[in-house]
This record gives C-alpha cells, sequence and structure tokens, in this order.
C-alpha cells in the first residue's frame, strides 16, 4: 500500500531520482482522480519496470527517454508479441509518466503524447490469456 506524500515533495523526489515516480504516483493518478485498484498498481509497476530496463541498456533514463526509445521499446522480441490493448496500456502509463514529470519540471517534453492518437482500444474483447508461474514470478 502506497504512503500518500504530498505533492511537492513528490516533485522534489522526482527531481532526484525519477525511477522512484511509479513507486508513489499510483496513490492519485486514477482515473477521475479515484486511485488504481492494487492489481492495477502491480500491473502498471511491472510495465514501468521493464520500460525502465529498456531505458538502462539503450543508456538513457526515464528523465531524458525519447520517441526514438519507444520505437525502440515496440521493437524488442517481447513487446512484438503485445496485444494492441497491452500496447495501449504502455502509451497511456508512458503518457501519464511524462506528463507528472512535466509538471514535475524533471522533464521538459512529453514524448508520448504523439502516440495517443495512433493507438486505440481493441474493437472486440480477446480471449483472455494467463501467465505461466514462472512469467509471472519473473514480472
Amino acid at each position: 500500500m502506497p504512503i500518500p506524500i504530498e505533492r511537492n515533495e513528490l516533485d522534489r523526489m522526482f527531481a532526484r531520482c525519477p525511477e522512484l515516480f511509479i513507486h508513489a504516483w499510483p496513490i492519485d493518478a486514477g482515473v477521475d482522480r479515484r486511485p488504481f485498484a492494487e492489481r492495477s498498481i502491480v500491473q502498471h509497476r511491472a510495465m514501468f519496470e521493464h520500460f525502465r530496463r529498456h531505458l538502462l541498456a539503450r543508456g538513457t533514463s526515464v528523465a531524458s527517454f525519447g520517441t526514438d526509445d519507444i520505437e525502440a521499446f515496440w521493437q524488442t522480441t517481447e513487446a512484438k508479441t503485445y496485444s494492441q490493448a497491452t500496447r495501449m496500456r504502455y502509451v497511456k502509463l508512458l503518457d501519464r509518466l511524462c506528463r507528472h514529470l512535466v509538471f514535475a519540471g524533471v522533464r521538459e517534453d512529453n514524448p508520448a503524447a504523439g502516440l495517443l492518437a495512433s493507438v486505440r482500444w481493441p474493437e472486440e474483447e480477446p480471449t483472455p490469456q494467463y501467465l505461466d508461474a514462472t512469467t509471472d514470478q519473473r514480472l
């Protein structure tokens, strides 16, 4: 359960270490200012960590990545298998991340903003897929 932190304190924390963003951010970043469900927080943290590791491998950070880094992420072996819905979730996560970091003064731009127009939720419900225990542990 995230610990409530004052907004100004969060912004100072993000300025010092943007990678900490995901550990405090979900407390007030849900839809319509309602907190995310615990399952969504776990999913967002796993997605963020996966993207953050991609950035580290490319020699960049949450504070400085660009559209080229996002495009390279989509070309990874794992990301090529993502469903339309999963890609949409990533784009929304990256957009929220960048918007907040711009607001906090950590970033000057939002490289994910332009992607919102190019992705959309699938028209039909996909067949649910469940992770095997090994993959679930890894995430």
